[in-house]
């Protein structure tokens, strides 16, 4: 039985066993309703004439949790939407209902019908065609539906079918708007200059890491016809190349307007944070020094194209659903164009071809902006650097106003990618989507011609088969932002909810902030504490754990994020940030104890399936001597006798079974992953000679795994053979003593350097249970201004932004 009858089954209201376990997704097609009733307000005289009706769209509901909805068809009582609603369902089902909401301006979303259907549909992995369901004119609980009153005239037309997590054998994600591409090339690349690693093989060999920054400035060198670039921020005096020092490199900015005058097609697409602005008698570099009005200086009256734009995003919509507060509403309301940002970190550039004269297209795609304190490579230096490669490139973000004579520096970790071939051209729509959207005047339709002959036709431009990677690129965008954008595509969720079920063994994560799934918070309730951070990513993960632990599988989850985000940890946002993080990590651990307890193995501990790193670094030696008159801030004379400091994790990637790559600009946060927040890029590469398949399900030993491998020398300065197997509890145990020497030498009162790299056991104490607390009460020498690990809540207007 897929749909529940109402008048039948009320005794057990469709519900399934509470050992029915369910991993899958719903694929719901809302086609239209008919003989709505009319609930819209008539207030007479002139609203009369109007004849207003019912504003109706389709609200799915799974387990009383608001899940995705229909568009709003306004002024309709026979709405036609034919619309395709994901809906994911993971644990019990109890019950999945369809509510026909009407979408009132002045009232909020009023009720005006539903159905439901049933759970024990998914024991059949059944599907049904197009088919008319009767309404229900009562909202009540779905084991009392036989009370409310049936219509005789209103239905819901949709179509369904259900995929199971344990069929997700395609590394192709299907809820995306773009799809994978066959014919690709990928290089990988963490930080943005490389020095020599202890020695990782793959099948193939010798891994051979990436030299980011070196090969972005050659691209830009060669290129004959085109550069496109997208980013939060750019640096017009930025150099790409520092070494040897002996050289005068040249800048980002002369080289741009260099190639420009050599006929290069340059536009530059970047965001315009609204509160930075230069009125010539007076400027402001904005609360995130982005250099946007900068740049534009710069490169005025050149041949150089930038635009400066801001982010529009309808975010603020979204975050008042279910939100009563009048505050949170004002301050959502005042952030629509303030608060959001263009997050995206592409280039295009055009490049010589292994063969012919005509030129290819490669796109780079990641989380590094070409902009100051981004320049940094795996040793993650505090002071040696300051005079040498980071000179004139001081970054220093988490003690603010500190003398950069005498550091120490903020170190920056990121990943990056390099694609060829026909993931290239998506990226290339990407830019020119936005380009048209937000460009405005004459400007908007001068883009390169790709119908020029020196460039390889797009039919043409893939790259051998002995090297060919599949590569799919999602977004977070809305239409604000994009052309052939009908409202809000969120395929960086999508793809996260994709890989994150179909992975078998293990999955490797780095990422800048780490919150989410708000609705399993134990803080959380709809009406009086709804927290905008709702989407899925942390559940995901947790419960792809519990899945494991309740089959009596090996599963292990490595997430490495900052020991704090950048700024003061003791301030406001920060201190917000940090708590909704805490309450993440809670839920999380909570639903990996109580799976432990109820299925087991005895004796196993949460961290043997779900580890939290941070990476920070010291360097023993003797505090410089200050010349008399110079004033250090007591903070930085203490970072000085301490030497130490975290190495900011800025990374936005996830690594699945050693066999799939997910790398781009979005984070695990609501902001990135809301599709109507920031706008966002990712592309997921696999690379075709060493998938799980062809492997007989044993993890892959291809690029992949190296460049993982290379990641984990690195972070724990060496290679062992037991990291090939990162799933095995013995290899997360290893790991797990590895971080917890690192953090032991990281607080320890003797400066000394860490013993196996840099990668440090997070400064959480999880219990047996789950239960999660606090290591240290606050960061090492933020004690004094009392920067909780925990965080505090934030005040209700923060809580857009910060989430």
């Amino acid at each position: 039985i897929f749909f529940r009858n109402m008048g039948q089954h009320h005794s057990t209201g469709g519900s399934i066993p509470t050992d029915n376990f369910i991993s899958g997704t719903l694929i719901l097609t809302i086609h239209a309703a008919c003989d709505l009733p009319n609930t819209a307000i008539h207030c007479g005289g002139f609203c009369e004439s109007l004849q207003d009706k019912t504003d109706p769209y389709v609200r799915v509901m799974v387990n009383g949790k608001k899940g995705p909805r229909t568009r709003t068809i306004p002024n309709d009582l026979n709405p036609q939407w034919e619309e395709k609603l994901i809906v994911h369902l993971l644990g019990e089902v109890k019950s999945i209902d369809l509510q026909i909401k009407d979408d009132n301006a002045m009232q909020g979303a009023g009720f005006v019908a539903m159905t439901s259907l049933t759970p024990e549909f998914f024991a059949n992995h059944d599907k049904i065609s197009k088919m008319w369901l009767p309404l229900y004119m009562q909202k009540v609980a779905a084991d009392d539906m036989v009370k409310s009153a049936e219509s005789d005239t209103a239905k819901l037309s949709i179509s369904a079918k259900f995929k199971p997590s344990d069929e997700l054998t395609s590394t192709e994600c299907p809820y995306s708007a773009y799809p994978q591409r066959a014919g690709c090339g990928v290089r990988l690349y963490h930080d943005a200059h490389m020095i020599k690693l202890p020695d990782v093989y793959t099948a193939a060999g010798l891994y051979q890491a990436g030299d980011l920054w070196n090969d972005i400035y050659d691209s830009f060198a060669n290129a004959q016809k085109v550069i496109y670039i997208t980013g939060w921020s750019i640096w017009p005096e930025l150099k790409l190349k520092r070494l040897p020092l002996e050289e005068d490199h040249e800048t980002l900015g002369e080289l741009l307007v260099r190639k420009a005058n050599e006929g290069v097609c340059v536009r530059l697409l970047i965001w315009d944070d609204a509160t930075s602005f230069d009125l010539g008698f007076y400027k402001s570099d904005g609360l995130m020094a982005t250099h946007d009005e900068e740049s534009v200086k710069y490169f005025k009256d050149t041949k150089v194209m930038i635009e400066i734009v801001p982010c529009s995003s309808a975010g603020f919509r979204h975050n008042l659903d279910g939100v009563t507060s009048i505050t949170s509403k004002l301050a959502a309301n005042l952030g629509e164009s303030a608060n959001f940002t263009h997050h995206q970190k592409t280039i295009v550039v055009d490049e010589a071809a292994e063969y012919g004269e005509a030129q290819k297209v490669v796109a780079y795609v990641g989380g590094l902006d070409i902009c100051d304190g981004r320049y940094d490579n795996p040793d993650h230096p505090l002071f040696p650097t300051l005079d040498t490669e980071h000179k004139g490139d001081y970054h220093q973000c988490c003690i603010l106003g500190t003398d950069e004579k005498y550091g120490p520096r903020e170190p920056w970790h990121d990943i990056h990618s390099k694609v060829e071939g026909p993931g290239a051209r998506d990226v290339i729509h990407n830019f020119e989507m936005r380009w048209k959207r937000q460009v405005r005047g004459a400007r908007r339709n001068q883009l390169f011609n790709w119908s020029d002959p020196a460039i390889l036709p797009a039919a043409d431009d893939v790259v051998p088969a002995n090297r060919s990677w599949s590569v799919q690129m999602f977004r977070s965008i809305d239409y604000r932002s994009a052309i052939q954008v009908l409202d809000v595509e969120k395929g960086c969720e999508e793809a996260y909810i994709y890989h994150i079920r179909r992975a078998q063994k293990f999955i490797y994560m780095e990422n800048q902030y780490f919150l989410g799934s708000s609705t399993h918070w134990a803080i959380f309730d709809d009406k009086k504490n709804n927290i905008p951070c709702k989407h899925r990513v942390p559940y995901e993960i947790a419960m792809r754990i519990v899945r494991a632990i309740r089959d009596g599988q090996r599963f292990m989850v490595y997430i490495v994020i900052p020991m704090y985000s950048e700024g003061e940890a003791h301030t406001g946002v920060l201190q917000g940030i940090l708590f909704w993080q805490s309450q993440t990590v809670k839920m999380m651990y909570a639903l990996v104890g109580k799976a432990i307890e109820e299925h087991g193995p005895k004796g196993a501990h949460p961290t043997d399936y779900l580890l939290f790193c941070c990476p920070g670094k010291r360097e023993p030696g003797d505090p410089p001597e200050i010349p008399e008159g110079v004033t250090l801030l007591p903070k930085q004379e203490l970072l000085l006798k301490t030497r130490r400091h975290q190495i900011y994790v800025h990374s936005k990637m996830a690594l699945f079974d050693d066999e799939l790559v997910l790398i781009g600009s979005c984070n695990i946060n609501q902001r990135s992953m809301d599709g109507a927040r920031d706008t966002e890029i990712a592309v997921a590469c696999v690379e075709d000679a060493h998938t799980m398949e062809k492997t007989g399900g044993n993890l892959p030993q291809g690029q992949v795994s190296g460049f993982r491998l290379s990641l984990w020398a690195e972070h724990l300065g060496t290679f062992e053979h037991i990291f090939k197997a990162p799933h095995t509890l013995q290899c997360a145990q290893r790991v797990r003593a590895m971080a917890e020497a690192n953090w032991a030498a990281f607080v320890a009162d003797e400066c000394q350097a860490l013993p196996h790299g840099h990668l440090m056991k997070y400064p959480y104490r999880v219990d047996a249970q789950g239960g999660v607390t606090a290591a240290v009460e606050y960061f090492p020498d933020l004690e004094d201004v009392k920067a909780y690990v925990l965080g505090t809540r934030c005040p209700v207007a923060l809580e857009l932004m910060t989430t």
